[in-house]
């Protein structure tokens, strides 16, 4: 089948959209299909990890805004495709694929990562207008929709405007968990940053950059500091809110208590994980899904994270991790507190994790559900 993938972003850019399609196309052009992959030039400069078994197009936008950018070059380049995938949110490329979808009868399929609610006002303002204008006719016109869960659906956006459930793929994300066994741990960790063995380690991977200010970054660092005894921090991404994180951790009397690697390839962050006693996910809004839960499980690490829609059906209370209300740095302390108190919970938690993930999140078994929604789509 020849399939075009048509996402914003692309790695390294740290998020989860852009390796997501990384991931699907690379294993479905190792299935045989014949796989190009449509992402915006704003995005050259993070090519590094174009080197799969697929094509790779890199098209000029007439302007960008931030992971935005508006693409009419597409309507024309997504020509004798059988079917095309939409990552979403694409702002300024989704109103094309549903072009091209007309001009030349080809059907398209979306998979809705997450709603965008913007870091400041004017950016609500310009997504709330641009949805208002694009959103309901990109969403309905497509052949399937994939949403990561059940529970990310219904407290999604879009469950308010599109009510066609047989339109609806409940398909989530998944990890490579033969890669991830791969990666040896970062060597030397607590002895190059001069960390006692007796003090926790907390990781927290992904963007600080403004597009990914609902990571909830600031409400770690302030956790960090009723355990500064007890725990260090390792921060694993880059961004330009990374000083306002720097700032905060300085303010609050733990700087010496926080690691900032800044901006590392995927198998430098794995090797850090790997390092770390648990992770945290302490997410404020929009969070989706959450890969670096699963590659966390992967590793037998406990996890930690916000209790919201799409998250918490990756978590068992308890079972393969802790869930704490979203925000609530007094709840987020508990549950650190928690597990530095009984390291053979997080021993638990993290084997119980492992199993959930090799049983339901690898990507050969994701990728098999996309080739029959694929199916479905052009019949």
């Amino acid at each position: 089948m020849k399939i075009a993938q048509v996402t914003s972003t692309f790695p390294p850019y740290e998020g989860g959209i852009g390796n997501v399609c990384y991931n699907i196309s690379k294993l479905l052009a190792l299935r045989g299909h014949d796989i190009t992959v449509f992402i915006p030039e704003n995005s050259r400069k993070q090519i590094k990890r174009a080197d799969g078994p697929f094509k790779l197009r890199v098209l000029r936008a007439l302007f960008s805004f931030g992971n935005a950018s508006f693409l009419p070059i597409l309507t024309i380049s997504l020509k004798d495709f059988d079917i095309i995938h939409l990552h979403y949110p694409f702002f300024g490329g989704d109103i094309f694929v549903y072009l091209a979808s007309r001009l030349y009868k080809i059907p398209y399929v979306v998979t809705y990562h997450q709603d965008v609610k913007g870091a400041s006002a004017f950016k609500r303002l310009v997504f709330r207008i641009y949805n208002f204008l694009f959103r309901r006719v990109v969403i309905s016109n497509a052949s399937r929709i994939q949403v990561l869960s059940k529970d990310h659906f219904i407290h999604s956006e879009i469950s308010n405007i599109f009510n066609q459930s047989d339109k609806v793929a409940y398909i989530p994300n998944g990890v490579d968990v033969d890669y991830i066994d791969s990666v040896e741990e970062f060597p030397m960790l607590r002895k190059k940053f001069h960390i006692s063995d007796n003090s926790f380690l907390l990781i927290f991977i992904g963007g600080l950059d403004d597009a990914h200010y609902f990571k909830g970054v600031h409400l770690l660092i302030h956790a960090l500091q009723s355990l500064r005894l007890k725990a260090h921090l390792l921060i694993v991404g880059g961004g330009d809110l990374e000083d306002v994180h720097k700032d905060l951790a300085k303010k609050l009397g733990v700087s010496e208590n926080v690691v900032f690697f800044g901006k590392r390839s995927n198998s430098d962050a794995i090797a850090i994980l790997k390092s770390a006693d648990a992770l945290v996910l302490p997410s404020t809004d929009t969070e989706s899904f959450g890969i670096v839960l699963l590659e966390a499980m992967v590793c037998c690490k406990p996890v930690i994270a916000s209790l919201l829609p799409g998250v918490r059906v990756l978590i068992e209370d308890g079972v393969n991790g802790l869930l704490f209300p979203k925000g609530d740095v007094s709840e987020l302390v508990v549950k650190l507190t928690t597990l530095i108190d009984d390291p053979q919970l997080g021993v638990t938690m993290g084997r119980n994790g492992r199993a959930t993930v090799v049983k339901e999140y690898q990507w050969s078994t994701i990728v098999t559900a996309l080739e029959s929604m694929y199916r479905e789509s052009v019949t």
